[in-house]
């Protein structure tokens, strides 16, 4: 039971001790972190990566929501791949480069990244829909 609940509670391991992960643990892992998806990074050595993308209200939310992201990747000690904001989007790719592809490390920062509190602010407001 252990390996399916509070994946945000572990703690990041170094990366001299971590492997590249199977197909199965992957798909394990990235059920538990809704939003991510799999894919290769966008880099000029593409490599298996997470994915997920933020709407923010605005371009200055957009920046504080990426260095918000940036900080949370930092205090769990695992840098993320690629953090950008491009006018009201943020854009976030994990992976771990030293095992040659997506690592635990990863799928904890991604849980912890859709964790964070104090947000909500920043993201653009959800349009209603209406069903008549």
């Amino acid at each position: 039971m252990g390996l399916f609940i509070g994946l945000s509670s572990r703690a990041c391991q170094p990366a001299s001790a971590l492997s590249k992960l199977d197909e199965p643990t992957l798909e394990r892992l990235r059920q538990q972190v809704p939003g991510w998806r799999v894919g290769a990074s966008s880099g000029a050595s593409p490599l298996p990566c997470i994915r997920r993308e933020w709407a923010a209200r605005d371009a200055p939310a957009a920046e504080a929501l990426a260095d918000k992201v940036r900080g949370v990747a930092e205090e769990a000690g695992h840098a993320p791949l690629d953090v950008k904001a491009v006018s009201a989007t943020v854009s976030a790719e994990l992976a771990t480069p030293a095992a040659g592809g997506l690592t635990e490390n990863d799928f904890i920062v991604a849980s912890r990244l859709n964790a964070m509190e104090g947000v909500e602010a920043l993201l653009a407001k959800k349009r209603q829909r209406f069903w008549a």
